[in-house]
């Protein structure tokens, strides 16, 4: 049975009065944008975290991956998103992008987890996830039929 995925709750109760009153709330985004699929020689090796801040169980199943062709476009789209959330008042620090290699599935639970769940301290925080990539669905065997 798999672990549910952690939830923004924990950050008020820890919270003086005091230190409600201080807080300022914090605009914080992570985009992903992946357009290189293919492994023909183009497609650089994927990041690797030193160490993983989220667990994740093992793939179970035969292993093998449906081939996705290439995008053009998701790529850009993530930059053009990071670039309208500053116009809607995200700082440049508080919006991370992670592109191509930097968009490993490792690195994208890591970076929403410590930047969108742990970063935000403040009742008022917003947190904003972006992906343009291909999908794929998985059935949830924890799900009733």
């Amino acid at each position: 049975m798999s672990k549910p995925f952690p939830v923004l709750l924990l950050c008020a109760a820890v919270m003086t009065p005091s230190d409600l009153a201080q807080c300022q709330p914090v605009r914080r985004a992570l985009v992903v944008g992946i357009n290189t699929y293919l492994a023909d020689g183009n497609r650089k090796v994927a990041y690797q975290v030193a160490k993983a801040i989220v667990p994740r169980l093992p793939v179970m199943g035969a292993g093998v991956r449906p081939s996705f062709q290439n995008l053009e476009g998701a790529v850009n789209d993530a930059e053009e998103f990071a670039v309208l959330l500053q116009k809607y008042g995200f700082e440049q620090k508080n919006v991370e992008l992670l592109i191509e290699e930097k968009a490993s599935a490792q690195n994208i639970l890591d970076q929403f987890q410590s930047r969108l769940i742990d970063a935000s301290t403040c009742p008022g925080d917003v947190s904003v996830f972006f992906y343009s990539g291909h999908g794929s669905e998985i059935l949830n065997k924890a799900r009733p039929d």
